[in-house]
């Protein structure tokens, strides 16, 4: 595990987590089936979002492998609301450091969140 990502991990905490959140706001409707497709492949060619970080017998950190069980998946319909539903506070010591949320009416406005 690289210093930054030590950083990383040694500041996160519930209250104050290291998480990035990433709103995209779309104007139509979206293929569920095809989300899940793009997001199945995005986490092939980066295999550290479904990976865990687990301590080492020397005291530092290391990545463990993960897989996709496509629990951090979640689909909401909704009429499109101001704010978002409350996101999970994602501990990477116990899964998969992403996860995609996506809020859709169906006709006018989706949007889709990614939490890492």
């Amino acid at each position: 595990m690289e210093a930054f990502e030590e950083l990383i991990l040694l500041e996160d905490h519930p209250v104050r987590p290291m998480q990035f959140l990433y709103r995209l706001r779309l104007t139509g409707g979206v293929q569920r089936s095809a989300l899940q497709v793009a997001y199945a492949r995005t986490l092939l060619r980066h295999p550290l979002r479904t990976a865990a970080v687990r301590n080492r017998d020397d005291g530092g950190h290391g990545w463990i492998p993960g897989r996709d069980t496509g629990s951090h998946r979640h689909w909401i319909e909704a009429l499109q609301a101001s704010e978002y539903p409350p996101l999970p506070v994602i501990d990477i010591r116990l899964g998969p450091g992403m996860e995609l949320t996506l809020v859709t009416d169906g006709k006018l406005s989706d949007q889709i969140v990614f939490v890492h």
